[in-house]
């Protein structure tokens, strides 16, 4: 049990739930019904952007429902949203149905609304139902008088503006209700056996408790209110699973009695007071992606123009508006390319079993012709059954989601190589001066012929992630709920585990040397936090998830890194398998929209490791303007102002961060460090100092941001002095053959492994380090484990870390920097400050960091 993640062993304990209710009532007196579903008459949706868009919730034609509910039940009903319509067009062919709705019925003082299925009401009491359905407690009551039986749709999927909802809500339904939908189709085994546990903990005690603490008396609105019954229905929209999820009601020779009645007549009796067993099968966030996929198939193909001052007219904020005008253009841009309506129509029609024809074979060009083989694939798992199907058809939409991804990689390459044959790195100065659009709307004339360049492709990958977003968003839009309810309940509580994003793990840059650091701590005391790198070349290992990569690109000013290009699929199903219920990200590039996109559709807290300073690294290493700097620094207000949490390594960050010009508020700041790994330390006795030829050293990158270009001056103004003073220089980069013609004197060392830099650390008597641009300075808590006193600028990390004339040096420049280092050889102090170096390091403990770090993700 140990070994199987918390997701598998859910969906176990639901299985077993399964199984009793299987065994409950026998098939011959039983009736099966799917008592939640959906045809085209739920045509005014509850969710915001369906209504300002003005879509239906499905296409699905009430004959299309009926033919696929009759093999799979034996007693029909339609819950459309609050009407009865589809119910009323059967009874008007003669055709036996349950009269039945799926009303939203508001609950002011509680501030949210709920979804009531409702059965058996007449033609003449639909319209009072729906007028009192403004008013829950007389909508309740109501159905009370009239017999009507009501049952608690989907009770942790409420509407609500609330971050959470409050567990008074749940006590109020407790005493509301008397029949609960235990097993929706369309919640995942976790809601539903949650929702179920909670229903057999309301005991007849705790009811009456209840009602005595709400001041509710239960009998108002319930006939037996200590007996709380379950329900299940498919809440199926798109016709894939109606039918397969439902409830059978135990109706006492059966037989007999459907020589006299009709079944909705004896379904309504069962559901009034008789047994009730659910069936069937929940849904998981990968299977209500296929739901989504088809549906975003038919709004392209089907929807209509919504109108511009309509939706500006319509209620909600303006990002509603803004991001319901761009889904509104970009289906109707989808319209205008033959390959992408063609493929919408041949997706829609695979689900339904049809294989593209004979016509579309014949003129889908090469590039396209493997997704061919997935519509093909998916047509042929018609007649499947069981979650065998479901699965081919995940498997065939995320297969085809990579081929899109890779093709669309594919013609980025080849627009780059007919401009050079070489691998061009992306201008990072060029993309920012271009990074606008114009606020004067005549200025966007060329934007349809920049949509008619949008590849068929792109279109149908972004349709196919949404897909998969709305899916996993639907799925979790209440977590927080879900999460208090186990708590409340004290079983089937999620773990707390945090998934760690990261660009690079391998590389020889300080942000990678940290994370392995931490990888290792991670690993040594199996910490609840696994990290994930994009490579294709790194294997996985304990606590490393590692996911193969679609491409990289390099920025020229960064040119000494690549960065990998993830699919963004295969991430998102590490996360749901891991029950992971937090996200955290160490580089912004690639994975930190990653970890946003986590953030958004699992409706779970990101944190930024900010490891690196960006405004000071443009400012250092481009030639942009001060107006093309700021634009950095407002593009880093909008993406940092997205996550929970920002862990910063300096004390002059976290006052940025907190000032007016970034506006991150104080509570979602955290400061922390690095430490280092246990091989850092001195590897000898201390070598007495030869105050006339001391010995420094750099160790880093050489790039113009880490300062190298002014060890020069610092070296020159201290052999002013001490001539004989000497300098060594660890590392390579891009400003490596500047720097040596520049210092000629100096000996470079190149690349020095982490392992190696002990001894080096020991043979010298000062690190230099003049970089304004370091977070925290990984070299100077290194140096001062191995018993190495630092100089460096009063900037940042070092200034945090260093204690002047007492473990180190600080100075605000260069030349003032090389006077502190003579003065202090000059003043023989300097074997003090190794003592008080290694002393300093050991505040920088690995056990003691990592568990701040924990405890502020909470």
């Amino acid at each position: 049990m140990e070994n199987k993640s918390f997701r598998n062993q859910i969906e176990e304990a639901f299985d077993e739930l399964l199984k009793g209710w299987n065994c409950k009532i026998p098939d011959y007196d039983s009736l099966r019904i799917d008592l939640h579903c959906h045809d085209g008459n739920s045509d005014v949706p509850d969710e915001l952007w369906g209504r300002i868009l003005h879509l239906p919730e499905t296409w699905l034609s009430t004959s299309d429902l009926v033919d696929t509910l009759r093999p799979r039940t034996n007693t029909l009903t339609i819950t459309n949203h609050n009407n009865a319509r589809s119910c009323w067009a059967l009874q008007d062919k003669g055709i036996d149905v349950l009269p039945a709705a799926e009303f939203t019925v508001f609950f002011e003082d509680m501030k949210v609304a709920t979804h009531v299925l409702t059965y058996g009401f007449s033609r003449a009491q639909e319209p009072i139902l729906d007028q009192r359905r403004t008013n829950g407690y007389a909508f309740l009551e109501y159905c009370k008088e009239q017999k009507l039986p009501t049952i608690l749709a989907h009770p942790l999927f409420l509407q609500h503006e609330m971050q959470e909802i409050p567990m008074d809500v749940f006590e109020r339904f407790a005493l509301l209700f008397e029949r609960f939908e235990v097993l929706n189709g369309q919640r995942d085994a976790y809601q539903n056996l949650l929702v179920n546990k909670w229903v057999e903990s309301l005991t007849e005690e705790k009811i009456r408790a209840l009602g005595q603490k709400h001041g509710i008396d239960p009998f108002r609105f319930c006939e037996e209110p200590f007996r709380k019954r379950v329900f299940g229905g498919s809440d199926d929209h798109f016709s894939f699973f109606v039918g397969l999820t439902g409830t059978r009601l135990h109706v006492p020779n059966l037989a007999l009695r459907l020589k006299t009645k009709n079944p909705s007549e004896l379904a309504l009796e069962a559901i009034r007071s008789g047994e009730t067993a659910p069936f069937g099968s929940y849904v998981n966030d990968e299977k209500l992606t296929i739901g989504f996929m088809d549906y975003f198939c038919q709004v392209a193909l089907k929807m209509k123009e919504p109108g511009l001052l309509r939706m500006l007219l319509h209620r909600g904020t303006l990002q509603d508006k803004l991001m319901c005008f761009a889904i509104s253009n970009m289906m109707q841009e989808m319209r205008r390319h033959k390959y992408t309506t063609n493929f919408l129509s041949a997706f829609h029609e695979a689900l339904l079993g049809n294989k593209p024809g004979l016509l579309m074979n014949l003129s889908i060009s090469k590039d396209y012709r493997p997704l061919l083989e997935d519509v093909e694939l998916i047509a042929e798992q018609e007649y499947s059954h069981g979650d065998q199907k479901h699965i081919r058809y995940i498997q065939a939409v995320d297969n085809m989601f990579l081929k899109m991804m890779h093709l669309i990689a594919k013609r980025i390459q080849k627009q780059k190589d007919g401009v050079s044959k070489e691998k061009m790195p992306i201008d990072l100065e060029d993309f920012v001066r271009r990074f606008e659009v114009p606020s004067y709307w005549r200025s966007w004339g060329d934007l349809p012929s920049c949509m008619d360049q949008l590849s068929f492709p792109m279109l149908a990958a972004v349709l196919m992630l949404g897909a998969r977003f709305a899916g996993t968003r639907i799925m979790n839009n209440d977590r927080l709920t879900v999460r208090s309810l186990a708590a409340h309940l004290g079983e089937y509580q999620m773990p707390k585990r945090t998934l760690w994003l990261t660009d690079t793990l391998e590389d020889k840059n300080g942000v990678a040397s940290v994370l392995r650091a931490t990888l290792k701590e991670i690993q040594r005391r199996d910490l609840p936090i696994d990290i994930l790198l994009c490579s294709n070349s790194t294997p996985s290992e304990p606590h490393l998830h590692v996911v193969p990569s679609l491409g990289n690109f390099a920025l020229k000013t960064f040119s000494d890194h690549e960065f990998n290009v993830p699919n963004i699929l295969d991430i998102q199903k590490i996360f749901a398998d891991g029950s992971y219920d937090r996200v955290m990200v160490s580089t912004e590039f690639c994975m930190g929209p990653v970890a946003l996109y986590l953030q958004k559709a699992f409706n779970v807290p990101a944190y930024l490791f900010m490891h690196t300073d960006w405004v000071d690294y443009i400012k250092t290493t481009t030639h942009l303007d001060a107006h093309n700097q700021d634009r950095i620094r407002r593009l880093l207000r909008a993406f940092y102002q997205q996550f929970n949490g920002i862990f910063v390594l300096n004390s002059e960050h976290e006052s940025w961060l907190q000032s007016p010009t970034m506006g991150i508020s104080k509570e979602r700041i955290f400061k922390t460090a690095h430490w280092n790994e246990s091989f850092f330390k001195p590897t000898g006795a201390k070598k007495l100092l030869d105050p006339q030829a001391p010995v420094f050293l750099f160790v880093g990158r050489l790039s113009e941001e880490k300062g190298v270009l002014e060890l020069p001056l610092i070296l020159h103004k201290i052999q002013e002095t001490i001539p004989q003073a000497k300098l060594k220089i660890a590392g390579t980069g891009v400003a490596e053959e500047k720097l040596k013609s520049l210092l000629p004197e100096a000996e470079f060392l190149g690349w020095v492994d982490h392992t190696a830099l002990p001894k080096l650390y020991s043979e010298v008597d000062m690190l230099l380090l003049p970089s304004r641009f370091d977070t925290f300075g990984c070299v100077v808590t290194e140096a001062m484990s191995c018993g190495l006193p630092v100089a460096a600028y009063d900037s940042k990390g070092p200034k945090d870390i260093i204690s002047h004339e007492v473990d180190g040096l600080l100075a605000p420049d260069a030349e003032s920097l090389a006077t502190a280092i003579v003065a202090t050889i000059q003043r023989g102090i300097l074997g003090n400050m190794y003592v008080a170096a290694l002393k300093k390091a050991g505040r920088y403990d690995a056990e003691e960091i990592m568990d701040r770090i924990i405890a502020d993700l909470g």
